[in-house]
């Protein structure tokens, strides 16, 4: 694919980015664990 234009993020925070993303991972397994309990019943 052509690279048409450049976007630049002003307000970035990588450590932002790397907690929310560890916050998504763990609500991601307890909604699993609940969809698993859930099937079970």
């Amino acid at each position: 694919m052509k690279e048409t234009e450049k976007i630049e993020i002003m307000h970035f925070s990588q450590e932002g980015y790397v907690e929310d993303g560890k916050n998504v991972y763990e609500t991601g397994k307890k909604m699993t664990a609940l969809a698993d309990k859930v099937a079970d019943e």
